[in-house]
């Protein structure tokens, strides 16, 4: 005898990936400054020569403004500051200033930096190229981890290690459209 109650387990599964789809692949990422957030883009990382730091990125938008943050994995008397450069793929030179922006938090220095709607609709234009940064020593008279760095946006590796160039613009897009 067949039961007359048959589970859907086509709706279920149905249902379970555009609920999937849905919260994972629209969902809003924030970034913190102070006591108020920011809806950003998910923090990306370029493919660094450096075996012994990670250094990410990450856009936001909040106050009619823009902004580019960059963390670095330092010692707490290491931090990032001075111009931020960003090189696009088309030649343009971005200059970010330094307007004192900084946080330290679980051995990660971050640097915030204000990016104009100009430059953010020259960023969806063209993609980085790279970014120029410095690590500064704030107690200490030098240290061999102060300098100049940059992280350059190419691909890298091959087979299931290859890792493709960020594909900035699209970053840039999908957090203001």
């Amino acid at each position: 005898m067949k039961s007359q109650f048959q589970f859907p387990f086509k709706k279920v599964l149905i249902a379970f990936i555009l609920l999937f789809h849905f919260t994972v692949g629209y969902s809003q990422s924030l970034f913190f400054m102070g006591d108020k957030s920011y809806p950003s883009t998910g923090k990306f990382s370029f493919n660094s020569d450096s075996y012994f730091t990670k250094v990410e990125f990450l856009i936001a938008k909040g106050n009619g403004k823009g902004y580019i943050a960059i963390s670095r994995n330092n010692s707490s008397s290491l931090r990032i500051e001075g111009k931020l450069i960003i090189y696009l793929d088309d030649g343009t030179v971005i200059t970010c200033i330094d307007r004192k922006k900084y946080d330290h938090v679980n051995g990660i220095a971050t640097t915030v930096y204000h990016l104009t709607n100009e430059e953010l609709n020259k960023m969806q234009r063209s993609n980085i190229n790279s970014i120029r940064y410095s690590v500064k020593c704030t107690t200490c008279i030098s240290s061999t981890a102060e300098g100049n760095y940059a992280e350059a946006n190419k691909s890298s590796g091959s087979g299931y290690r290859e890792q493709a160039r960020v594909n900035v613009p699209s970053l840039i897009w999908a957090l203001y459209n």
